[in-house]
């Protein structure tokens, strides 16, 4: 493996890391609030996971990934 692709890997799994531990932090604080908006449990957990999701994906574009719970 050459050193572009064990850094890359490295990054993506505290990319991983660090989304499961703000997922694990502020997934229900986060559906509780969209429930409060949407008045649908459901479609609250479904807003928020959309949301976990689109996070992930773009996080290389995440600027300030320190302070990415505020």
């Amino acid at each position: 493996m050459t050193k572009t692709r064990a850094a890359s890997a490295a990054a993506d799994r505290d990319t991983a890391d660090t989304t499961v531990a703000l997922y694990t932090a502020y997934y229900r604080p986060l559906v509780q609030l969209a429930a409060l908006l949407v008045h649908d449990k459901g479609t609250a957990e479904d807003v928020v996971q959309d949301a976990f999701i689109a996070m992930h994906a773009n996080w290389r574009r995440l600027r300030g990934r320190g302070s990415a719970a505020w």
